[in-house]
């Protein structure tokens, strides 16, 4: 793995976005850079009921 493609690596992150294009587009993007999202969520809601202690994210976003 690349340095760019590794920036993320071993990072939880929360993705909230109502917009199915943009919301698919930043999961592909964050998970080649290494990420693992959680998500994405349409709504804030269900984003947080998804939550769990063993699985906290280190990063949330919402757009």
């Amino acid at each position: 793995m690349e340095a760019r493609e590794a920036m993320l690596e071993g990072s939880r992150i929360l993705l909230v976005e109502d917009e199915y294009l943009l919301a698919s587009l930043l999961k592909e993007i964050l998970e080649d850079l290494g990420a693992e999202v959680i998500g994405p969520f349409a709504r804030v809601g269900p984003a947080l009921d998804s939550l769990h202690d063993d699985a906290m994210p280190q990063i949330a976003c919402s757009t």
